[in-house]
């Protein structure tokens, strides 16, 4: 169970350093992950993201961390997007990939009327008074907002 209230499962679209980066992030502290990521090699190169995380956050956090999430990777946007509470976007900076990501991965939510916001607004949006029942999609492009 993730100690974020509201906050059980995300989707990651890209698993490169930035998409591994977040990964991390969120199994270390609970939060069961689903990745998308079409590169054969996603599943090594984010173990390998995840061996240096454990090892730095072992270094930089005295507490005991929570239980760590559970890492599934998927075939498509669409599963990544499915039964999650936030979907976050993390492919190369191509808009036409970053479109088709985002929109394949919307329109899965769609019935579940999800919410964009930027990155920045992630933990805010999940403490216990701002949490959403629907999706959050975010993306790492730098956007004016």
């Amino acid at each position: 169970m993730s100690p974020i209230p509201g906050l059980e499962t995300v989707g990651l679209l890209g698993g490169g350093v930035i998409g591994g980066g977040w990964a991390a992030r969120f199994l270390l502290n609970g939060v069961d992950v689903k990745m998308y990521d079409p590169d054969p090699e996603a599943p090594r190169k984010v173990s390998e993201v995840m061996a240096n995380a454990r090892r730095a956050m072992t270094k930089l956090y005295m507490p005991s961390l929570p239980a760590e999430g559970t890492l599934t990777f998927v075939d498509t946007p669409e599963e990544a997007a499915t039964g999650v509470q936030f979907v976050q976007e993390s492919a190369p900076e191509r808009m036409e990939l970053k479109q088709m990501l985002l929109g394949r991965a919307s329109a899965k939510t769609r019935d579940q009327r999800p919410e964009s916001v930027p990155t920045r607004q992630l933990w805010r949006r999940t403490e216990p008074s701002g949490a959403s029942s629907a999706p959050l999609l975010s993306e790492d492009a730098n956007w004016p907002t």
